[in-house]
């Protein structure tokens, strides 16, 4: 067909300045204390409609927080001499209303309770619409529920409250996932999991709709065998207070080439905001550790040789304000924790402290810059030691091949570990990204009396978000310092997911 130019002729006319801005009705606010500080039409400046729109919403919300649910706001333009206009802010108050009856439909699996804990209104309160609107946001954050509407409703009797009708549409929340996956520390692994978000342990035969968590997750491979299983209460005795119990088998052959490590026990664990970004996390997790060594290992890796009760108690402090598990852009995860043996056969006790930072750059690119710091007491068992090496920190050394060795080479771990990390990622394609790294660390005490030192090491990979964001990772480290015992050869390494 033929083709036809379009032009389109713009008279902009005058800009106008701002001249007198008043507000007028307000009977129940502060004009200067609650409406004028936050105002961006101010006077002196140039007129923007678009500024004129989110003043108006701005007061409107001000009243919404003290109940005013009918509020709203007419400006009113007036000239005021050449290319100047004065605005008048004018209020009608309506009425201050409270919260009626909370009212909820939709929800043909979720039990009433389970959403009334999560509203941050109640009845009786003034109608403050930003309490409402923080209610109607922890509901979806749920991912319970494919849809949440809250609407205000008269109540046909109390003219001075309004009842609140919240509307929800219940979505699937159970998963089963499984496959095989493959890394450099543990090579080919089967999985299995199973998970329930919206759990009810009390619920039969359906086990849904009390708002627990539920887990199952299996993993078999040649180096491993895993099975762990796993219930929250997020809500523990009516409180924001997340109870977690679980119970564990982990059969582990890639942590040595002369000896296996199975361990099977259980935990219980409590955790508690304390603010928007921290919380605590107590618990203790007594388990039974076997150690079988090979008959050709060194004499002292032969000492570790035994079955050990460990009765482990745990504390966690965690500050985490970052945007993103898996690509956080900005923010930072800071934690202090200890563990401690309890009777049993293990009384060592390690302090350790992480930090994560995450710097925005320009071009879409981020500045990771991370590290670790642990200290045991009384490391008796290879269990209870630090190591490093591998994917997790200095990627370009094998797995825990970083610190005090036997005659062997064999790693024995150490009393005292540091690490840290810088990486530089940058967008490649939509769902692929580069990177490059420096880590360096040092393992040092225990009972090892070959190689340690500070070791170092520099490399590049490329992350792929492939699989519901968790990215797959493939680094190629290579060793800058090293003692004897590590080659300065390269290392890759293949891993899906972040720690967190």
């Amino acid at each position: 067909g033929e083709e036809v130019d379009l032009v389109i002729t713009i008279n902009e006319g005058e800009a106008y300045t701002i001249g007198n801005v008043s507000v007028s009705g307000a009977q129940s606010l502060s004009v200067s204390d609650d409406i004028t500080p936050y105002l961006k039409t101010k006077s002196g400046n140039a007129y923007s409609g678009e500024f004129l729109k989110e003043d108006i919403a701005l007061i409107e919300d001000q009243y919404g927080l003290k109940g005013y649910a009918d509020a709203r706001v007419t400006p009113k333009l007036d000239p005021a001499g050449a290319n100047a206009v004065s605005i008048v802010f004018v209020i009608s108050e309506g009425r201050s209303y409270n919260v009626g009856q909370i009212n909820i439909e939709g929800n043909t699996k979720t039990k009433d309770e389970v959403i009334r804990r999560e509203l941050a209104i109640k009845p009786g309160e003034p109608f403050d619409k930003a309490k409402i609107e923080a209610s109607r946001a922890r509901l979806q954050n749920l991912n319970y529920f494919a849809a949440v509407d809250v609407m205000p409703v008269d109540t046909g009797s109390m003219i001075d409250e309004k009842d609140l009708v919240i509307t929800v549409t219940e979505k699937p929340t159970g998963t089963i996932n499984f496959g095989a996956g493959f890394s450099s520390i543990d090579n080919l692994v089967g999985f299995m999991e199973i998970s329930q978000t919206n759990f009810d342990i009390g619920n039969w035969p359906s086990l849904t709709g009390g708002g627990q968590r539920f887990r199952l997750g299996v993993r078999v491979g040649t180096k491993r065998r895993d099975i762990q299983l796993s219930v929250t209460e997020p809500w523990f005795m009516g409180k924001r207070l997340a109870l977690t119990g679980e119970a564990f088998y982990r059969d582990l052959l890639f942590l040595s080439d002369y000896y296996d490590q199975t361990t099977f026990g259980a935990g219980l664990s409590l955790r508690k905001p304390l603010g928007k970004f921290v919380y605590a996390e107590a618990g203790i997790r007594p388990q039974s550790i076997e150690i079988s060594v090979d008959n050709n290992a060194s004499e002292v890796l032969m000492e570790e040789q035994g079955d050990f009760f460990y009765n482990p108690f745990e504390f966690e402090l965690v500050y985490d304000d970052r945007t993103d598990l898996f690509l956080p852009r900005q923010g930072r995860r800071l934690s202090a924790g200890v563990e401690a043996g309890l009777g049993g056969d293990v009384d060592a006790v390690t302090f350790s402290a992480t930090g994560a930072q995450h710097i925005s750059l320009p071009g879409d690119t981020i500045l990771n810059i991370s590290g670790r710091y642990a200290n045991v007491s009384n490391g008796d068992q290879i269990f209870t030691r630090q190591f490093l090496g591998g994917a997790n920190n200095l990627r370009g050394f094998d797995y825990r091949d970083v610190g005090p060795k036997d005659e062997n080479g064999e790693p024995l771990g150490g009393d005292e570990m540091w690490f840290v990390s810088a990486e530089y990622t940058f967008p490649i394609l939509p769902k692929i990204r580069g990177a490059a790294f420096y880590d360096m660390g040092e393992v040092s005490g225990g009972p090892g009396t070959f190689g340690g030192g500070v070791n170092s090491n520099w490399g590049f990979g490329v992350r792929l978000f492939m699989l519901g964001g968790a990215p797959i990772r493939l680094d190629y480290g290579i060793p800058i310092d090293s003692d004897p015992f590590n080659d300065g050869s390269g290392r890759f390494n293949f891993t899906i997911g972040y720690n967190f």
